[in-house]
């Protein structure tokens, strides 16, 4: 009989999630092991799934651990994540990161930006490359060509992997322009909270921006990252993100060593 795995062991209610992947590699390569001499298929039972594997036509196994953010639909272009990245609620600040850099920090100076910009520093680091939009230049105002972030240094991606990335500039207006924004108060949180015409919602709390060691701004003003960035020489350090607070909404341009939260968006 072909060798059988099941995950369904009551005892893993007890275990972490690190523990849980823990065993089940090990149950997955003493089955390979165990059986490869002895039979040519694997089944793994997945809930009411079965998969029957070929087992001399396996390379390698890769575990990735799915993430667990949700994608709200917005009606938009793309789906938009009803958490800040770092964040398990949706009022919640979450973490900041400085443009670029896929990991966070709790200092935020041109001197620890991982990304040399000559306009605004003479620090010896490298400079962050940028690639060109795949299909047509992007243009903000009419008249600014811009490049977008490499997905290799974008945070969302590296946090939650599959196709979770940072929006664009031009995703962001989208969401300006096609919901109703209303500034409200979730849990001592202000900020806005974002209805699609489809009646889904998200909320963007005012979290404010890191600089240097201190976070500035908390429940007055927002402002989250896009991947888009300024090409033009005297901008070299720039890169667009959306701005809000009570008052109203649009995108900006700032420095890339300040400290933004980010909210993440997909296509599916």
């Amino acid at each position: 009989m072909p060798a059988k795995l099941r995950y369904d062991d009551p005892m893993d209610i007890k275990m972490t999630k690190g523990q849980r992947l823990i065993r089940f590699c090990m149950m997955t390569l003493f089955c390979l092991v165990a059986r490869v001499g002895m039979a040519q298929t694997m089944t793994v039972y997945m809930g009411d799934s079965v998969l029957v594997l070929d087992v001399n036509r396996i390379d390698r196994i890769v575990f990735e651990e799915a993430s667990a953010m949700e994608a709200v639909d917005m009606g938009l272009s793309v789906k938009w994540a009803a958490c800040n990245l770092g964040a398990e609620h949706p009022e919640d600040w979450g973490d900041y990161y400085a443009w670029g850099e896929t990991e966070t920090k709790d200092n935020f100076t041109w001197e620890t930006y991982d990304y040399y910009v000559p306009t605004f520093s003479s620090a010896a680091k490298p400079t962050l490359a940028l690639e060109e939009y795949d299909d047509e230049p992007l243009f903000m105002d009419d008249s600014i060509p811009c490049m977008k972030l490499r997905l290799e240094n974008d945070a969302a991606h590296a946090v939650l992997g599959g196709a979770w990335r940072m929006p664009t500039a031009q995703e962001q207006q989208e969401l300006i322009d096609g919901c109703t924004w209303e500034w409200v108060t979730v849990n001592d949180v202000t900020g806005f909270k974002v209805t699609a015409k489809n009646g889904n919602q998200i909320f963007l709390p005012a979290a404010g921006a890191y600089f240097n060691k201190a976070i500035d701004r908390q429940n007055e003003v927002g402002y989250y990252w896009s991947s888009t960035a300024l090409r033009y020489a005297k901008a070299a350090g720039r890169s667009y993100f959306l701005q809000f607070l009570e008052g109203g909404y649009n995108w900006q341009a700032s420095r890339r060593y300040i400290g933004f939260p980010i909210r993440a968006v997909k296509k599916e």
